[in-house]
């Protein structure tokens, strides 16, 4: 009898803990807003954002031009890849709910050089990574001074 115990309490704790240590051990993705500005999320952070009011999903690249106020923010392939959909206020306000942010405003999402009703895709990659560092120099790598 005591031996049944044991193993039920074994089997009870090896359980839990697995259950406790994968929700916990997700690892936070960084998804990059329009504005330039960085959230860390997991992807159960994703799914509760998701489901807030006014948030959508899309697998599927959103067309060049989004309904008034809404935005399209690219999410890396850690987290499944698609679109975050919503506007600037209803993703702040969600990720700030769901304890991805704390304090996050549409200014924070979108920044001021972005208007909501543009698609604003914010992809880092190696490519564009790379892309930044040839297009950057302005040629040879050699500077000039110039004294006026």
């Amino acid at each position: 009898m005591v031996k049944k115990l044991v193993v039920l309490i074994c089997v009870f704790v090896f359980s839990f803990t697995q259950v406790a240590f994968s929700a916990v051990g997700e690892t936070p993705v960084e998804v990059v807003m329009p504005s330039g500005n960085v959230a860390k999320m997991t992807k159960s952070q994703l799914d509760t954002l998701i489901a807030k009011p006014g948030i959508g999903f899309s697998s599927a690249e959103p067309p060049a031009t989004l309904p008034k106020g809404q935005i399209a923010i690219s999410l890396p392939k850690e987290l499944g890849g698609g679109y975050l959909l919503g506007t600037p206020e209803a993703i702040a306000n969600g990720m700030n709910a769901t304890k991805i942010t704390v304090g996050a405003t549409n200014a924070w999402v979108v920044g001021g050089g972005i208007s909501a009703g543009t698609v604003a895709l914010i992809v880092v990659g190696a490519g564009a990574i790379a892309a930044a560092a040839l297009g950057g120099g302005g040629g040879g790598g050699t500077t000039t001074t110039s004294h006026h």
